[in-house]
């Protein structure tokens, strides 16, 4: 062990004596003079506090060094001082920029794109619909719409970005990108996006609808008045309905009904059929003194198509003459018999005159209303139908709808056929602005953002989302429907049709006949029958031939006498025949003279040259004329007629009464005219103006 005097170790060092010995001190250890001793260990002891203990950053060590440097004839002393200083190594901030380190190199592996590149190409399943856009077929197949274009362009489709394709061409270009398309069924789309919960909370007792129909004049209205004590026959046009329309009425004891007033005309057959699609019970109206007329058992068949029970309410009962007993007896030969007679069908007699026989009326309904499932789920969605609907100038679409199930809510978001919105505001039957409505009432709301159809189904939708996706899906349906249809039309544009109502003696002759009238049509024309029956011709074949602006043909009948008062007040064409052959060679001339040629042009007036004056030098001339008919326009063509011959066929360059530039010139007036590019012009010449008719 080599032991070294304190004054010779700071010496070595090149350290201050006296601040050794404070370190030494500090180090704990006893030398407190120069000449004391100093051991290894107390040299270690003294480093481990320089760098451990007192935290000095660096400490540095001086050496002498001799040396001796050999000049000629010379040998100079020279002493080299190295200076060495060591610095402390800070651990706990070498481990915190390490940690750091780490931790900033696991956050850039993490961003590194680790996708690999996969062998084979990923195959996806795109739903196709009626029609869909570039833009949603490029992200489904994750590719971009460019693409997707070029792709469209090499199998000969020219598209944009923003156009849209059919199925068809859909379903090509998938496959050829390499992906499955998979068409979508937009029935089954609508019947899963209108798909809703109904509430299991507890059924309720509904009021019954009713609806009322029977043959116009039939006294529908009157009955309804005397049931809701109003007066609305005064209102009606004519006296007759012809609006389908719904009331809610408050009867005694606490029970209410609703009635479907439906027009008895002829004209509104589609009005009644909707009528009864959404009804209870149908009272049907029959006049005591009238008996049972076509629109009676046109209500008849709609209620056993839609197996619904019927109460025959037999009117004006308090008129002399009337006959119920035959009323019963006609009716029971199409299916309603009366109790009286074993059946199940009530007849009531009532006069809504006098208001006999109501009392009894309201209790049948009451009675059948029990035997009917009338029980609804009040806190579900509402569901109803819209009977008619108008826009309103301050409201805007206003729809009158009938509420069949469920509650409808204001700001509730309603789907109405091809228009949905949220529900502004509830509108009852006396005008007063409501929160709700429930089943059996019939309501007016605000807030659709178009006009509907009657007839169309009311949903309540969750969101106004899934009600514009249902209304894109039905729309896409319209108008695939609507093309459909403008093609047809276009199409018996460019072909003639004859339409013809044919009546003959027999049935067999009848078949024989159609099928020979149907081989005439060709590629030029077609021969379309609009009836065909046997029997004579009456009041209906004629009414259907002016509708229809067909012709009528009897074969082996005869005209009834008030059918044949229309045919000549209308002038309607109708032929008779006996023979077949010479039936065919009817129409066929028919056809013949309906493919002349047709008239082209419209004469609008004639006038007569009476004088010409010059009126510049290079043989300018005014034409004097006086009209004889019609009008001459400024702006419609004219044609130069002298002995019968067209001499000119032109236009004016102006038209002139009294100096005065003039649009038109009537009967019986006097007026100039200059003609372009033409002078050959001679009084007595007859000139026509005329306008093209296409």
């Amino acid at each position: 062990m080599v032991e070294i005097t304190v004054k010779d170790f700071a010496i070595k060092i090149g350290c201050d004596i006296k601040r050794l010995l404070n370190y030494l001190k500090s180090a704990g250890l006893e030398h407190k003079k120069a000449d004391k001793l100093l051991t290894e260990k107390d040299k270690q002891i003294l480093l481990n506090y320089l760098n451990y203990q007192q935290g000095i950053k660096k400490i540095t060590l001086i050496r002498k060094i001799n040396s001796k440097i050999h000049m000629e004839n010379k040998l100079i002393d020279i002493q080299i001082r190295k200076k060495k200083t060591f610095f402390k190594i800070n651990t706990e901030k070498i481990e915190r920029n390490k940690k750091k380190k780490d931790t900033k190199s696991l956050e850039e592996s993490k961003n590194i794109h680790t996708f690999k590149i996969p062998k084979k190409n990923i195959i996806r399943e795109i739903n196709i619909y009626e029609s869909n856009s570039i833009l949603y077929l490029a992200n489904k197949m994750a590719i971009k719409a460019a693409e997707l274009i070029k792709v469209l362009l090499t199998m000969g489709v020219l598209v944009t970005i923003n156009q849209k394709i059919d199925k068809d061409t859909a379903c090509l270009v998938v496959e050829e990108i390499g992906h499955k398309p998979k068409i979508i069924n937009t029935n089954e789309l609508e019947k899963k996006l209108l798909k809703t919960k109904f509430s299991d909370g507890k059924k309720i007792k509904r009021c019954p609808i009713i609806t009322v129909m029977g043959h116009v004049d039939h006294g529908k209205t009157s009955l309804i008045d005397c049931i809701r004590k109003t007066k609305l026959v005064n209102k009606e046009l004519g006296g007759i309905t012809q609006y389908i329309d719904v009331y809610h009425v408050n009867l005694d004891k606490g029970k209410n009904i609703t009635i479907i007033d439906t027009p008895g005309h002829k004209a509104f057959i589609n009005m009644r059929a909707l009528g009864v699609k959404f009804t209870d019970i149908v009272i049907l109206v029959v006049s005591a003194d009238d008996g049972i007329k076509p629109q009676t058992i046109e209500a008849i068949e709609h209620a056993k198509y839609e197996k619904l029970p019927v109460i025959v309410a037999i009117n004006k009962i308090d008129k002399i003459g009337t006959d119920i007993d035959r009323v019963r007896n006609d009716l029971s030969k199409y299916g309603l018999i009366p109790e009286e007679w074993g059946g199940d069908t009530p007849f009531i007699p009532v006069s809504a005159k006098t208001g006999i026989g109501i009392d009894v009326l309201l209790e049948s309904v009451s009675l059948i209303s029990e035997l009917v499932d009338l029980t609804t789920v009040l806190d579900s969605p509402g569901k109803g139908v819209v009977i008619e609907s108008r826009r309103d100038i301050g409201k805007g679409p206003v729809a009158k709808i009938l509420v069949l199930n469920g509650t409808l809510n204001k700001g509730d978001i309603v789907l109405c056929g091809l228009n949905y919105g949220r529900v502004r505001a509830i509108i009852n039957e006396v005008g007063k602005t409501v929160d709700k409505v429930g089943p059996s009432i019939p309501v007016e709301i605000i807030g659709l953002n178009g006009i509907p159809e009657s007839g169309e189904k009311v949903n309540v939708v969750s969101d106004e989302k899934k009600a514009r996706e249902i209304v894109n899906v039905r729309y896409i349906k319209y108008i695939k429907k609507k093309q459909k249809n403008n093609i047809n039309k276009n199409l018996f544009k460019k072909i003639n049709t004859i339409n013809i109502v044919l009546k003959v003696d027999v049935q067999g002759t009848l078949k024989a006949l159609r099928n020979s009238i149907k081989e005439l049509s060709n590629e030029k024309i077609i021969v379309n029958i609009i009836s065909a029956s046997v029997g004579n011709i009456n009041e209906n074949d004629v009414k259907l031939a002016i509708t229809s602006k067909a012709i009528l043909i009897g074969f082996n009948v005869h005209v009834v006498s008030e059918a044949r008062e229309i045919i000549e007040r209308e002038n309607i064409k109708l032929f008779y025949y006996n023979i077949i052959y010479k039936l065919i060679d009817g129409i066929k001339e028919i056809i013949k003279n309906k493919l002349k040629p047709k008239k082209l042009e419209k004469i609008i007036g004639i006038a007569e040259v009476r004088d010409i004056f010059k009126y510049n030098k290079k043989n300018g001339i005014i034409v004097g004329c006086i009209v004889k008919k019609g009008s001459v326009l400024r702006k419609k063509q004219i044609r130069i007629i002298r002995n019968k011959f067209v001499v000119y066929k032109g236009e004016l360059d102006s038209l002139r009464r009294f100096k005065e530039d003039v649009n038109e010139v009537s009967k019986g007036m006097e007026f100039g005219i200059c003609i372009r590019n033409h002078n050959d012009v001679k009084i007595g010449d007859t000139i026509e103006s005329w306008d093209k008719l296409i």
